[in-house]
């Protein structure tokens, strides 16, 4: 066999294997092309991000309307305690300096 009759053989055989096999058929349901006509429709997509914008804007709008509430801390550790005059001349050392509190006794 030359080469030229295997080229024609396949030519004609693929007409007829093709006729032979049965149409692929397709099955979908209403809710499945909407599901897909949904999924890549743009138009869909910019509408469902515009309106998540939208609603960013109105809860951005209606903040100022609620209740404000601030709180501020301040901190201060110092090591060393200073004496304390609580009457003019009469000093008060520090008997006892904790981390957490400081106890005087009345020197006279």
């Amino acid at each position: 066999m030359s080469l030229l009759s295997v080229a024609l053989a396949a030519v004609l055989a693929s007409p007829a294997a093709a006729a032979a096999a049965p149409p692929p058929s397709f099955a979908l349901t209403m809710v499945e092309a909407e599901s897909a006509a949904r999924a890549h429709a743009l138009d869909v997509k910019a509408s469902a991000e515009e309106s998540a914008a939208s609603r960013s804007r109105a809860d951005t709008a209606f903040a100022p309307l609620l209740p404000r509430l601030t709180l501020d801390g301040y901190y201060r550790y110092q090591t060393e305690v200073p004496q304390l005059s609580i009457v003019p001349g009469v000093r008060l050392p520090p008997r006892h300096v904790d981390r957490t509190h400081v106890e005087l006794d009345a020197v006279g």
